[in-house]
């Protein structure tokens, strides 16, 4: 479906943010890819001499860029993602934290950004130096003139991640959250709790052939459990959204859904339950079953070592040729 549309004069760049912490899968991680697998690649845009960053911003006020599309590419400084040879999982970036802000170029700060909201027009943000800001790790961020707003919790240091900027006033298709109740909603989530049960079997099956022994039963719950057991264990959808207009006759979604299992008693960590996790993206136009792409199962456990958040904002469309 995607493919088709990858040679018309439009690119859909998923604008996500993975909670600016992108921390490395869990032990068992799988990335399952459909017919729409490739991510867009964007050609040069009509002045490759105008870079495009984007970025977040927060509501204490800062403004974290985290990519720049430039010369038809996008790229951000973070090490690559990569795959480990044993277990086959990947690795994704890393926010480690350069020495400078990579963001300033020539001397000079990008000081004008555009945040898009729920509006139809963006709200025009002005940066006015280079900070460091701590989102789980320290990174680089701008000082902006958007009112300051309180810690989420008085007992952490993270702000709310409020919705992406730019630095051109280019219209960005917000992604909306779906009221569970809808018909929508329902539809969509029987078949994403489908895909989750055949995803957690995969990703169960492939442990069970790598480890010939009793690998990780005595402490891990959920490796211990026949398929019918884990079919009783409810699967939760843990968020659901769509963008909120259509891209090419298609609407965007993003979902992310869960099971939690009870760890055996002898396990030192007992009260802290193991998890499996399903998430990605699917699109639709007149079929409600939609077409799944960058999937991804993880296992982990109650304090979601590895896990990975992603927060959508919205979708812009860049009017180039594609590769």
């Amino acid at each position: 479906m995607m493919n088709g549309k990858m040679n018309k004069k439009q690119a859909m760049i998923a604008l996500c943010m993975m909670a600016l912490a992108i921390a490395p899968f869990a032990a068992g991680t799988q990335t399952r890819a459909g017919k729409l697998a490739q991510q867009p690649q964007v050609s040069p845009s009509q002045n490759d001499n105008s870079p495009v960053m984007v970025g977040v911003l927060r509501a204490d006020g800062t403004l974290v860029p985290f990519a720049q599309y430039t010369n038809g590419t996008w790229w951000n400084p973070w090490t690559q993602p990569i795959r480990d040879g044993g277990s086959q999982q990947l690795i994704p970036k890393s926010l480690s934290y350069p020495k400078k802000p990579w963001f300033q170029q020539n001397g000079r700060i990008p000081s004008k950004w555009y945040f898009w909201a729920a509006a139809d027009t963006p709200t025009v943000v002005k940066a006015s130096e280079a900070v460091r800001t701590e989102i789980h790790t320290e990174v680089w961020g701008l000082m902006t003139d958007y009112p300051k707003g309180p810690v989420e919790n008085i007992n952490s240091h993270h702000h709310e991640n409020l919705g992406v900027a730019l630095t051109v006033s280019q219209k960005v298709n917000l992604m909306i959250t779906l009221d569970p109740s809808s018909s929508e909603a329902k539809k969509l989530a029987w078949h994403i709790k489908l895909d989750f049960e055949q995803a957690e079997r995969d990703e169960i099956a492939r442990i069970n052939r790598e480890h010939k022994t009793d690998f990780g039963k005595q402490t891990i719950g959920i490796l211990a459990l026949t398929d019918e057991e884990r079919g009783k264990v409810e699967v939760s959808i843990t968020q659901l959204s769509r963008s909120e207009f259509r891209v090419n006759g298609e609407h965007f979604y993003y979902f992310a859904a869960k099971k939690e299992y009870k760890k055996p008693a002898s396990s030192e960590a007992a009260s802290c339950n193991d998890v499996s996790i399903h998430q990605g993206w699917m699109t639709r136009d007149t079929d409600i079953s939609g077409s799944g792409f960058e999937e991804r199962f993880s296992l982990t456990d109650c304090d979601n070592k590895g896990g990975v958040h992603v927060s959508p904002f919205g979708i812009v469309t860049i009017l180039t040729m594609s590769h």
